[in-house]
């Protein structure tokens, strides 16, 4: 399981990767979305939709509340696919 948690942190920085460039650093795991990436309510929706998309899931808008770095969204999607 720690491979398909691997590749989805991966298109998760990948999909943010503008963003890190907008801001100036480097994307990495531990990345906070609001904090450091400056992800506001739209931008968050829109890496929302496309996670949703690409994994063919629908993410509960409570476990945004619950995710601050791109490695507890991975996670979060993890346990939704092994929920799923």
């Amino acid at each position: 399981m720690a491979d398909r948690y691997a590749d989805i942190l991966n298109f998760i920085l990948e999909t943010l990767q503008p963003v890190g460039r907008e801001v100036g650093i480097s994307i990495g795991e531990s990345t906070r979305l609001a904090d450091e990436l400056g992800l506001d309510s739209l931008r968050t929706m829109e890496l929302v939709m496309e996670v949703e998309d690409h994994y063919d899931l629908s993410i509960p808008i409570n476990l945004l509340g619950e995710v601050s770095t791109c490695g507890e969204l991975a996670r979060g999607v993890e346990g939704l696919l092994q929920a799923g």
